[in-house]
């Protein structure tokens, strides 16, 4: 099951626009995801959420551990 560690401010990343940037952390027993992404705190925690169930749908518990890329830049999303 994956969950969301952590949503903090990624200061070493300068941006031109004088957006915030962020770095995400979603952990589960197999794996550590790193991202980044610019907006609120709160519209990147909306955002990782929706991830988190997202890999949670796609890697229930007791489905057979066959691991596929999740494409998060497809249309459906």
């Amino acid at each position: 099951m994956y969950k969301l560690k952590s949503v903090l401010s990624a200061e070493d990343i300068e941006a031109e626009d004088g957006q915030s940037w962020f770095r995400s952390i979603i952990v589960s027993d197999y794996n550590n995801i790193t991202g980044v992404r610019a907006g609120t705190k709160s519209e990147v925690c909306t955002h990782v959420q929706f991830l988190v169930s997202v890999l949670n749908a796609k890697y229930k518990e007791g489905k057979t551990k066959t691991y596929k890329p999740v494409q998060i830049n497809s249309p459906q999303y």
